[in-house]
């Protein structure tokens, strides 16, 4: 196997582990917006999105992908909200 073949098996691990964090994480969504709808709390929050942001940056071992790791977590919160939306229409 070739160097270039042995470091996109290591790209696909990362993708396999990406998607199954992912789904994990929108399930958990998908309870987040149970809760909500129960306590009459607001869907969006952005105190908690800063708070989230901050979080992650801080898993960053160097800060070298800082933006592109911001970019990516404002996409997922934004799919979280339309997720929370979705859901909320349907209890």
């Amino acid at each position: 196997m070739s160097d270039l073949e042995t470091l996109r098996k290591r790209v696909d691990q990362c993708d396999l582990e990406i998607v199954q964090a992912l789904e994990k994480r929108f399930n958990i969504v998908k309870e987040i917006v149970q809760y909500k709808q129960e306590n009459n709390l607001e869907i969006y929050q952005p105190s908690r999105e800063v708070e989230v942001l901050e979080k992650v940056q801080s898993y960053l071992s160097k800060d070298e992908f800082s933006e592109e790791l911001k970019e990516i977590y404002i996409k997922i919160m934004e799919m979280s909200k339309e997720i929370q939306e979705t859901k909320k229409n349907s209890y």
